[in-house]
């Protein structure tokens, strides 16, 4: 658990540069100034990385993409790292991996073969039982940039993340980053609410957290996804009785009732699948000359 002491120097790790601390930064010699990264990186202790690692952050928007590209396999090496209890060095690691993510191109991707997705959530796993919300928040945040601004990292990587977020009891950080995340992002984990939305216990949380007032909301969005994710994941709160009421308005929207039709087809279509392949599989069973 940390204590008030160590989320205030979180706090003060993480903020940005002053002005005049980056007038000591223009126009560096970026070779220089990388290898001294790898060796503060290397060789130096907990705060020494922890302060390399911020300035590389402040630097993200103005680096060579090489540099970043070089920086990114270190930077997923400091989530993994054992020697640091209060997690400084890896909040700060995240921090910096969610500035370098959002500035698009292939730096996701990267991020994504370097095992960063995989440290991410097991942070979030092992942050499940403690009360470090400043530390689950920084990890849901470098998760999601990833998320949103990797388009080679697919939807099922999104589900995945949020049944581990589920897990870590991060939740309602997610829902947080819903409401203010960019289109894209929210297409992307709006299926994947879809989805867990089946199970009556992720329903609850998601309800106690304020996502249903947000699906209501995204049925009237110009994205044809967003609308049928959020049809669906509602529909699923109206089996609930303690939500039905609601939800019941939004159940007469004609994007609600197009999907139950929707759903209504596709479950009878299951049902007669089913049924003509128990009833193959009988008649074949019956006719092989093989089986004695």
């Amino acid at each position: 658990m940390m204590t008030r002491v160590n989320l205030l120097h979180l706090h003060l790790l993480l903020k940005p540069f002053r002005p005049s601390e980056m007038e000591s930064f223009q126009n560096p010699d970026w070779e220089t100034e990388f290898n001294r990264f790898e060796r503060a990186i290397s060789s130096s202790p907990a705060p020494i990385r922890v302060r390399s690692v911020i300035k590389l952050s402040a630097l993200a928007n103005q680096s060579p993409e090489s540099i970043l590209t070089r920086a990114i396999p270190i930077l997923a090496g400091l989530l993994r790292v054992s020697d640091d209890p209060n997690r400084s060095v890896q909040a700060a690691a995240a921090h910096c991996l969610k500035r370098i993510a959002c500035l698009g191109g292939e730096f996701a991707a990267t991020m994504g073969r370097c095992g960063v997705i995989a440290s991410l959530l097991g942070l979030l796993l092992e942050q499940a039982n403690d009360n470090g919300i400043a530390l689950r928040r920084i990890w849901v945040k470098c998760l999601w940039s990833l998320v949103t601004f990797g388009s080679s990292i697919r939807v099922g990587l999104a589900r995945h993340s949020v049944s581990v977020i589920r897990d870590s009891g991060a939740i309602p950080l997610l829902v947080g980053l819903v409401r203010d995340g960019s289109l894209e992002f929210r297409e992307r984990i709006s299926g994947a609410i879809s989805q867990l939305c089946y199970n009556e216990n992720d329903r609850e949380v998601f309800s106690e957290s304020g996502m249903i007032p947000i699906l209501i909301e995204w049925l009237g969005d110009e994205s044809e996804e967003l609308r049928d994710n959020a049809a669906e994941a509602l529909i699923n709160f109206s089996e609930d009785r303690e939500h039905y009421g609601r939800v019941r308005e939004a159940l007469n929207h004609p994007v609600i009732q197009s999907m139950q039709s929707r759903l209504a087809r596709i479950r009878a279509s299951h049902e007669h699948l089913v049924r003509s392949m128990r009833r193959v599989t009988i008649e074949h069973l019956a006719r092989d000359p093989y089986l004695p």
